[in-house]
């Protein structure tokens, strides 16, 4: 599902907002107070499995945003967004599981168009590498 209005051209895939919460969430480990840790990661669990469902359901995850973003785009967009740091291993684990899901399930990480390079030639010399290679 990709919603027909919006208030800008962007639109995106309802499969890109359970990304993109699931990506934040994958920073748990950032929390320095136990109950707010242990709280996001709850969160972070809970709303991968609401990932995986999704896809199990037949959320495409080849499908792009009005833009031409690939759902590993997603991540990679939402990761650089944040600024999450991928250097951490318990993020850098949690991004995996992310990637791990998605690559399974159908998505390329080679995709590339015309206005877009591929996640493999946008993020080579990056820490986020690590987490789909």
């Amino acid at each position: 599902f990709i919603e027909t209005k919006s208030i800008n051209e962007w639109k995106s895939p309802v499969l890109f907002d359970a990304i993109r919460a699931v990506v934040w969430l994958s920073q748990h480990s950032q929390y320095k107070d136990s109950k707010d840790e242990k709280k996001i990661k709850k969160q972070f669990k809970d709303f991968f499995s609401i990932l995986k469902k999704m896809i199990r359901l037949g959320a495409d995850v080849k499908t792009l945003d009005s833009y031409g973003n690939s759902c590993l785009m997603c991540v990679v967009n939402t990761v650089e967004y944040y600024c999450i740091d991928c250097e951490n291993k318990k993020i850098a684990k949690n991004l995996k599981k992310i990637f791990k899901l998605l690559i399974k399930s159908g998505a390329n990480i080679h995709y590339s168009n015309k206005e877009r390079r591929s996640i493999v030639e946008k993020c080579e010399d990056r820490p986020i590498a690590k987490c789909f290679m």
